[in-house]
């Protein structure tokens, strides 16, 4: 009889143990989730400015070009910057 009391006990503070790992186990899987989807939009934010930086920079760099063009009709600018804005510009689009 005391031996079956003891079973009882251990066997219900393994369960009580067991329902608790399994409520801090989904509380761990919900944060991490949560984590989860916060990198992601973090990944997503950075991968959308890293576009937009790449973009500006390269219609800054065609800006360049076109107003270089346009001064090499009327007299100035040189080959080798509109070949350097070219090369410059095939490396972020490629």
């Amino acid at each position: 009889m005391q031996y079956e009391s003891q079973i009882q006990e251990l066997t219900a503070k393994n369960l009580t143990a067991a329902e608790e790992f399994q409520v801090k186990f989904e509380k761990m899987c919900t944060e991490n989730q949560t984590n989860s989807m916060q990198l992601n939009k973090f990944k997503r934010a950075i991968s959308r400015l890293r576009s937009d930086l790449n973009f500006a920079f390269i219609s800054k760099n065609l800006k360049m070009l076109d107003t270089d063009e346009k001064t090499s009709k009327v007299g100035g600018g040189s080959q080798d910057d509109k070949e350097d804005l070219i090369g410059i510009l095939k490396l972020f689009i490629h």
